[in-house]
């Protein structure tokens, strides 16, 4: 399986690419990101 193939579950959580419409953001922006990278 390679890296960008799609799985329901994922393997790691980034919150700040999850949060992110094309997950290149590099500063958060808003204070849920901010509290999810705590």
């Amino acid at each position: 399986m390679t890296s960008h193939s799609w799985e329901p579950v994922p393997r790691t959580y980034d919150p700040l690419k999850a949060g992110s419409i094309d997950g290149t953001d590099t500063i958060p922006h808003d204070h849920g990101i901010i509290r999810a990278m705590q």
